[in-house]
């Protein structure tokens, strides 16, 4: 909500995008397909990570920011079901097919039944086909499965995060599977040229 009133529409949106700080509150990283918009506007890029892709993105009908919404739909739903909506429970080979499922209109999402009622409803809205019947910030907030949510509260950090990292300091990359050698440290991650 926050990079849409400052007419960005982000685009990228999958878990390896999303960090836990130090307090424990999840960030937004990598704008790199941001994209700034002047109202009204469309853009014409196909651009993102297929699975978290909207149908108007991948058919390059022009997009605005009716896409991002889509893919917290399919972020809500991997979080939920450990894989994503069209990917056929994550067997899904390539991405040409994970690319027919999601423009299909009539493909049918199937939620766990162990889901409270409200956790299909809220994603069923956000991943509707046509954007401007799409869910938005404001339906987001109204749903019922947030009902015992404080959004100002939230907002201004004053609930508490379920997970704190610990961190022994700014430079504390323990947390971070060490891709490049084992002894990886912050500062000398800061330091590699």
């Amino acid at each position: 909500e926050h990079i849409h009133s400052r007419k960005f529409v982000y685009r990228d949106m999958k878990p390896e995008n999303l960090m836990i700080s130090a307090d424990g509150h999840m960030k937004l990283i990598d704008f790199g397909f941001c994209k700034q918009l002047a109202d009204g506007e469309r853009t014409f890029t196909a651009c993102g990570t297929v699975e978290y892709m909207a149908p108007e993105l991948i058919k390059l009908k022009g997009h605005a920011f009716e896409v991002d919404w889509w893919s917290l739909g399919v972020l809500m739903f991997e979080c939920l079901h450990t894989y994503t909506p069209f990917s056929q429970q994550g067997t899904a080979d390539d991405d040409w097919q994970i690319i027919q499922e999601i423009c299909e209109p009539e493909h049918v999402v199937d939620f766990d039944s162990l889901l409270s009622d409200h956790a299909p409803d809220l994603m069923r809205g956000l991943l509707t086909h046509d954007p401007i019947n799409r869910s938005d910030a404001a339906t987001l907030r109204a749903h019922a499965y947030f009902e015992d949510l404080s959004w100002e509260a939230l907002l201004n950090k004053k609930l508490s995060p379920p997970y704190v990292p610990k961190c022994a300091d700014p430079f504390d990359v323990s947390n971070f599977e060490p891709d490049i050698e084992p002894d990886l440290t912050g500062e000398k991650l800061l330091s590699l040229e």
